[in-house]
């Protein structure tokens, strides 16, 4: 759902582009009419049980790609904020130091928990770079 939410919101914002494809019925855009159709079910975004278009493949593999793609950017932009806000103090006694968060208040970690996040404010787990 979170995903979803992402997702949506990034098409909202103009963020997200793709080609139309021909793979659906009578030459019709099948992700185009994946997403739809798609629907939430129990608190999930699920396919149609029945219908013209029963399948959500695509829809969820965009989804991801979106997904991921913006979860990197949110964290090179955090790198960049960090970087950009550092004081250079060259041979200073003691070390160079540097704060947790940047001078401007909000981390762009803070900012990926709340992009999207008009349902759930639970932090997003994928944040971690384990197993790449």
């Amino acid at each position: 759902m979170r995903r979803a939410e992402r997702f949506k919101s990034a098409i909202g914002m103009n963020w997200v582009h793709s080609y139309r494809d021909i793979f659906g019925p009578n030459g019709s855009s099948l992700l185009e009419q994946e997403l739809k159709f798609l629907q939430e079910t129990n608190g999930k975004v699920d396919k149609q049980k029945f219908g013209p278009i029963r399948t959500s493949d695509l829809s969820d593999c965009l989804m991801v790609i979106v997904d991921q793609l913006l979860e990197d950017n949110f964290i090179k932009l955090e790198m960049r904020d960090r970087l950009g806000n550092a004081n250079l103090n060259v041979g200073g006694q003691g070390g160079y130091h540097t704060n947790s968060l940047p001078e401007g208040g909000i981390s762009a970690r803070d900012k990926l928990k709340r992009f999207g996040a008009q349902r759930s404010m639970t932090d997003y787990g994928g944040m971690t770079r384990r197993g790449r």
